[in-house]
């Protein structure tokens, strides 16, 4: 199967009614589904085993369940649930039925700057929540900003996500080369969180402007237009939102503004949203809280060991490593291992001693809402 090929999943399954078809990636088809049960509407993202022929592919895969099944915030999309069956894995996630914010913003040609203001603030929140948990999501840009409901949004697609590690930087170009930053495009070793702020800047550059401020495909002339460092404005465009851009926009990363500055950037308390085409201008104060420090590796992988808990009742075995704790004190922690994913080899045969994911039956497990960090990283939803 072709990977741009659509997928066509059965009407029913696993207790999902399969509805209208909301759109396809790279690897995957997604489709809005109702739970039989409850009658709640969701997305549910299908994957085909075939289309996870590399290991990189499978690592994508796996880092994309991994961040959605470990954050517990109002910005990111998240993971309610994951079943498979003979040729397919699916994931069950929030619904956003108002698209891609690229899609709002090639219909109403860019945002007004109050209403852009109030968009960026819930992103930089949701980036700011997964810097704080270890993680750096590597491929911001318009396509993986979601709506719910305008102005509000979901960040999605964390298949790209790097692990934040204190001594450690990260390597290779991922991400969309447009909204890449340019260490991340010159193949040098780079903070995946510096990075991040980069795809920000040239997002809110998009957001405000209609197109992104590099007007070229080319790599060799994105990199010339790059390092010219001479970003055009729109005269309507405010000298704090300029300010704001140009900030995140620093060809060194560790010049950039950092993500508590950001919050604090003046230009943020414009963010406003109405209706009507005249947008209310006048500061307001700040909305949202964001959380103040990243945790320690260590706490990531103690979240990730507590983020699934699964459906016991007719013995359902999960496509991940399980085993239970042999704490007396804690007979319920269940540890989390990489999904049983075919192991393959560089020329995309199995390799010996690996099998398919789960028997020929359906199987599937869900999250029950595990209380994973203080209460002071919750993400808070604006007052």
């Amino acid at each position: 199967m072709s990977r741009f090929q659509r997928i066509l999943p059965p009407k029913y399954l696993n207790g999902y009614l399969f509805e209208d078809f909301l759109g396809k990636g790279a690897f995957s088809s997604v489709y809005k589904a109702t739970n039989i049960q409850t009658r709640q509407k969701f997305a549910i993202k299908i994957f085909p085993k075939s289309n996870l022929k590399t290991i990189k592919d499978q690592e994508r895969f796996q880092h994309e369940i991994d961040s959605m099944s470990l954050f517990k915030c109002d910005y990111i999309v998240k993971l309610h649930g994951f079943f498979w069956d003979t040729n397919n894995f699916y994931l069950v996630l929030d619904l956003c039925e108002g698209g891609e914010l690229y899609d709002y913003i090639i219909e109403n040609d860019k945002l007004g700057e109050a209403t852009a203001a109030l968009v960026f603030k819930e992103i930089a929140i949701g980036i700011s929540y997964s810097h704080s948990f270890g993680v750096a999501h590597r491929d911001i840009k318009p396509q993986n900003i979601l709506i719910t409901e305008f102005p509000n949004i979901k960040i999605t697609d964390f298949g790209l996500c790097g692990i934040i590690e204190s001594s450690q930087l990260m390597n290779g170009f991922c991400g969309s080369p447009t909204y890449c930053s340019p260490e991340c495009l010159t193949r040098q070793q780079y903070d995946g969180r510096l990075s991040d702020i980069w795809s920000m800047g040239v997002l809110l550059y998009t957001m405000v402007v209609g197109s992104p401020p590099w007007n070229t495909t080319s790599s060799a002339n994105l990199l010339d237009q790059i390092f010219a460092d001479n970003i055009q404005y729109p005269s309507h465009i405010s000298k704090l939102c300029r300010s704001l851009i140009s900030s995140m926009l620093k060809i060194n990363p560790f010049e950039r503004i950092t993500m508590d500055e950001i919050m604090n950037h003046p230009w943020l308390k414009i963010a406003h949203f109405s209706p009507s085409k005249n947008e209310n201008l006048n500061p307001a104060q700040p909305l949202f809280t964001i959380p103040e420090k990243p945790l320690a590796l260590l706490e990531l992988d103690r979240s990730i060991s507590c983020s699934f808990k699964l459906h016991s009742e007719h013995g359902i075995v999960p496509p991940f490593g399980i085993s239970k704790s042999d704490s007396a004190s804690n007979p319920n922690q269940i540890t989390i291992t990489k999904p049983n994913l075919p192991c393959l080899a560089r020329n995309g045969r199995p390799r010996k001693k690996c099998t398919s994911v789960g028997p020929m039956s359906i199987h599937s497990h869900s999250m029950l809402g595990i209380p994973l960090m203080t209460s002071q990283l919750n993400c808070l939803k604006p007052k």
